[in-house]
C-alpha cells in the first residue's frame, strides 16, 4: 500500500474525470505482456527521448530497479491503497484497442480486477503517476525534468 498522502491526491487529480464506462480486460486489445517485457526498461513518457528507460522516483526507491515490472507492481500498490486509474481506450468499428494504460491493466490483472475503468476515444489522455520533477535512469541517476500536468493530447 501507498501513504504518501501527495502521491495519492496527485494521483486522483489525473484521474478525476469519471470514466467513460467499465470494460472487462478481456474485451481490450494490446495489453498483455510477456515476462520479457516485464523485465525490459520502460518505455515511458510519449516521446520524450532522455526519458525512456525511467522510473519515478519512488518506483526506485522501492524496487531497486528500472523494469517495467517495477512500475506494474507500485501501480498495483496504488489500486490497493484505492486509487482509480482509467485506462485509454479506442474503440474503431467495435475492435477496442490500448491507447494508454498498459501497465495498469496488468496491475489490475495481477490483482484480479477484470472490469477496469476506461475512457474511449479521448482526445485528452490523464498519465502518470508522479508529481516530483526528476526521474531516475538504470544507473540510479537522477534526471531533471518539468513536471508534467498529466495530460497529453491523442492524435
Amino acid at each position: 500500500m501507498i501513504s504518501d498522502v501527495k502521491k495519492l491526491n496527485y494521483v486522483k487529480r489525473i484521474y478525476k474525470r469519471n470514466p467513460d464506462k467499465y470494460l472487462n480486460l478481456s474485451e481490450i486489445e494490446g495489453w498483455p505482456r510477456d515476462e520479457d517485457w516485464m523485465d525490459d526498461e520502460p518505455h515511458l513518457n510519449h516521446g520524450k527521448m532522455r526519458r525512456r528507460g525511467t522510473v519515478c522516483p519512488c518506483v526506485y526507491e522501492k524496487y531497486n530497479e528500472v523494469t517495467n515490472r517495477a512500475i506494474v507492481s507500485y501501480i498495483t500498490e496504488l489500486l490497493e491503497s484505492g486509487i482509480s486509474i482509467v485506462l485509454s481506450i479506442v474503440d474503431v468499428k467495435g475492435v477496442i484497442s490500448m491507447i494508454d494504460g498498459v501497465h495498469s491493466a496488468l496491475a489490475y490483472d495481477k490483482l484480479g480486477i477484470t472490469k477496469v475503468p476506461v475512457y474511449i476515444n479521448s482526445k485528452s489522455l490523464p498519465f502518470g503517476v508522479c508529481y516530483k520533477d526528476y526521474v531516475i535512469d538504470k544507473n540510479g541517476n537522477k534526471i531533471k525534468i518539468n513536471p508534467v500536468s498529466g495530460y497529453y493530447e491523442s492524435k
